[in-house]
């Protein structure tokens, strides 16, 4: 059943006490799950059923059954089953989208068929693991084409729920993560603060589509409805959040004054959130994905892209300057606390802190690269001997196999070779290209910033940990331009 392009849905569903509810209802929910490791156990197994009822509550479960996985190990017990759990989650997911899929979704998953086929040659040739390497690449592409299948077949107002179902998610995360900022034993893992989530670095690259999203909002104002051919439903999700009732009512201007602290608001806290949490990647990350957005912006298909009001400027403003003032109040001044986030407070220099970090890895896997240019050593696995660790098997077969790799292009060539490299990239700019279909320049900014991410942490391919939660923002923002129909 077709829906109506231009179909209107109240815009009562995205109002304040809606999100304010629902990221209380999570919050119990993820709070409940610290009683005992049963219950985790249960919510996985009852996430494997909910998969099955339609694609929006496969999608939903799919981010919660991720976010679980990355919980605080020191506020949560988890069942050893968990990994095998995660699996089946993903397994009923994709039971329950990939039958639904259409000829609509041929432009981009035909690329992925072809990098599947492509990987699987190579891992016969050069992987010296040759079952983890098939494990890696099936699971890979089995997630991808569930994601983006499942979000293209999304209605309009599906979609627009499973895109502030993302934000609660991300939203909830901080907000249960703010009352242990102040208790080092549980929030904090060396100096940087990982809240409720496990690591420090996790926690500050799971919140960067949310800051993208936010601060991308602050700065540019919602153009995409005067655009032919715009469907409301294309941006209702970020028009909601961001754009003030006065834009849609000038009668309303001490609701617009309220919005736009509330705007102003949330990304103080994401921001300082990522700063607190010292991970580096997830702050550059934000920042290269609206660099790139403003870059986009200035296509001449972009063109009636505005910035935002002058007031959303200057409030912006205020929240960047007291950001910077929060540095201050952590440590001696903005200079030593920018400082101490770049290089984790070690007395080292550019150089040496980009080596001690990512520059040997990348060296290495530059190095392994030329010894073997076109095929490479072998998808998702490491170009020595070194097995992958915590390798997860069900009856013998591997369903994951952990491979700790930083930076996603020298991986890419590492494990395949020039010939692999080129269909990725073949992938990549079709991928790109879907994205570029959506007007809305905010969620083109969360786009990248996930592609960013990878410049310090390779979760691109890491569909069975972090990379599927950004992979279900990508989903979203490539679904933009697609025909919907209800489930």
């Amino acid at each position: 059943m077709k829906e109506n392009m231009h179909t209107s849905y109240p815009p009562q569903k995205t109002n304040t006490y809606y999100v304010t509810l629902l990221i209380l209802g999570l919050g119990c929910f993820f709070l409940a799950l610290s009683i005992h490791p049963l219950l985790i156990t249960l919510t996985y197994v009852f996430f494997c059923v909910w998969s099955l009822v339609g694609i929006k509550q496969a999608l939903q479960s799919l981010a919660l059954s991720t976010i679980i996985k990355f919980l605080n190990p020191a506020m949560y017990t988890f069942p050893p089953e968990v990994g095998v759990l995660g699996w089946l989650v993903v397994f009923s997911a994709g039971v329950r989208i990939l039958p639904t899929f259409s000829l609509r979704q041929t432009e981009i998953l035909w690329p992925l068929g072809w990098y599947l086929l492509a990987i699987v040659a190579l891992t016969f040739v050069a992987s010296t693991n040759i079952t983890v390497s098939l494990m890696k690449i099936v699971s890979f592409t089995f997630v991808v084409a569930t994601i983006l299948t499942g979000c293209s077949q999304l209605s309009g107002p599906a979609k627009n729920e499973l895109g502030i179902w993302l934000f609660c998610c991300s939203a909830t995360i901080i907000v249960l993560s703010l009352p242990i900022l102040f208790f080092h034993g549980i929030g904090y893992y060396g100096q940087g603060f990982r809240g409720i989530l496990s690591q420090p670095q996790a926690f500050g690259i799971f919140l960067a589509p949310l800051t993208a999203l936010l601060t991308s909002a602050g700065i540019f104002s919602d153009s995409s409805k005067s655009i032919e051919h715009q469907t409301q439903s294309d941006s209702e999700f970020s028009h909601d959040l961001s754009t003030s009732k006065e834009e849609k009512n000038p009668d309303t201007s001490q609701i617009t004054l309220l919005n736009i602290y509330v705007l102003l608001g949330l990304i103080l806290v994401t921001w300082t959130s990522v700063i607190l949490s010292r991970a580096r990647t997830g702050a550059l990350a934000v920042v290269l994905g609206i660099a790139a957005g403003f870059l986009i912006s200035l296509m001449p298909r972009f063109k009636t892209v505005q910035w935002a009001n002058p007031r959303r400027a200057v409030g912006l403003f205020v929240v960047l300057t007291t950001v910077g003032v929060i540095s201050m109040t952590f440590n001696l001044g903005l200079s030593e606390s920018l400082r101490n986030f770049v290089f984790k407070y070690e007395e080292v220099s550019l150089e040496e802190a980009v080596s001690a970090t990512r520059g040997k890895g990348v060296e290495a896997q530059w190095n392994n690269f030329l010894t073997e240019p076109l095929t490479g050593h072998g998808f998702g696995i490491y170009a020595s001997s070194k097995t992958p660790s915590n390798i997860i098997t069900f009856w013998g077969i591997p369903l994951s196999a952990s491979t700790e790799k930083g930076f996603v292009p020298t991986s890419i060539l590492e494990e395949t070779g020039i010939i692999g490299t080129g269909f990725f990239i073949y992938f990549l700019v079709v991928l790109t290209k879907s994205v570029l279909k959506n007007r809305d320049i905010r969620w083109i900014c969360v786009y990248f910033s996930c592609l960013f991410v990878n410049v310090g942490e390779a979760v691109f391919f890491s569909v069975g940990g972090i990379g599927l939660f950004f992979w279900l923002f990508i989903g979203l923002a490539c679904a933009s331009e697609k025909a919907h129909r209800i489930e």
